[in-house]
This record gives C-alpha cells, sequence and structure tokens, in this order.
C-alpha cells in the first residue's frame, strides 16, 4: 500500500462541513503512517477542502457528539486558506 501512496500528490475532500474533527484526524493520519512523515499535516500531500462551512453540519456516528473541524482545533484551522 505504501507504493501506492508514493504517486499521490493532492487528496481532496468535499462537503467538508459535513466531516466531523474526528474523522479528519483519522483521515489525516493515514497518509502520515504510509508516508513515514508522522510531523506533517496529511504525511506532506497537499489537501483541497471543497464545501460551505456553513451550509451543512458534521455526521454524527452512533452515540457520539460530532463537533465541527474547523471549531475543535487551531492547527487546522492555521492551515486552510480561502481562496
Amino acid at each position: 500500500m505504501r507504493h501506492q501512496w508514493r504517486a499521490i500528490e493532492c487528496i481532496n475532500i468535499d462537503e467538508i462541513s459535513m466531516v466531523s474533527y474526528q474523522m479528519l484526524c483519522m483521515i489525516d493520519s493515514r497518509p502520515r503512517q504510509l508516508k513515514n512523515k508522522e510531523t506533517e499535516f496529511f504525511g506532506g500531500i497537499n489537501v483541497l477542502l471543497f464545501g460551505d462551512l456553513m451550509q451543512l453540519p458534521p455526521i454524527k456516528t452512533s452515540g457520539t457528539q460530532a463537533t465541527s473541524t474547523f471549531s475543535a482545533s487551531n492547527s487546522f484551522v492555521e492551515i486552510v486558506h480561502s481562496v
């Protein structure tokens, strides 16, 4: 699987408002592991986030409280740029 990740240059995530902070952390951790770049967001892969942050809330999994990605942590807020 590491070999397949070598060619990936960009990850696109659509409807970002529906992705909870917990889910984005899980998505972030996998490329870090596969590319052996534990200290870089998404293992150094460029990430494009699409969507209206005020449109839809994050999807809740059963029995958990979904937290909006952009209100939960300054870590992710610091790397987001609006175009």
